[in-house]
């Protein structure tokens, strides 16, 4: 959070749950908060998406 912080993030957002097959409830809040000429910061590509087939439909979704 420090980092975030430190990068003037507006908003920020953290899923408690953690697994792999946990629901992502909060990463699913961020995706409907973004807009045309935000900027999504993650620590991770893992804390997006847990496996490739996971990120392709975030990503793409978000060009």
């Amino acid at each position: 959070m420090a980092a975030l912080n430190a990068a003037d993030c507006v908003r920020a957002f953290a899923d408690k749950k953690l697994g792999k097959t946990a629901e992502r409830e909060e990463r699913g809040k961020c995706l409907d908060y973004l807009r045309p000429g935000h900027t999504l910061v993650v620590p991770s590509l893992d804390q997006l998406g847990r496996s490739i087939q996971d990120l392709s439909p975030i990503v793409s979704g978000l060009r």
